[in-house]
């Protein structure tokens, strides 16, 4: 889940608790598309943080 807080804007794990400050709300509204490394973006508003992306990654990769 992608969440603005007091300004800044944070992602949430859909799997697990992570959660990462990725910085000011506004800075990222010109490059909203932008995802930090190893956080996969699933759905509109469905995020994994990079411990569970790593299991989650071969349904994406492909010929499989």
């Amino acid at each position: 889940m992608r969440r603005e807080i007091e300004g800044r804007l944070v992602l949430f794990c859909d799997r697990c608790k992570s959660r990462l400050d990725v910085g000011l709300a506004k800075a990222m509204a010109v490059r909203p598309e932008r995802m930090p490394s190893g956080w996969l973006k699933t759905g509109d508003n469905e995020h994994l943080c990079n411990l569970c992306s790593s299991g989650a990654m071969h349904r994406f990769l492909r010929g499989n």
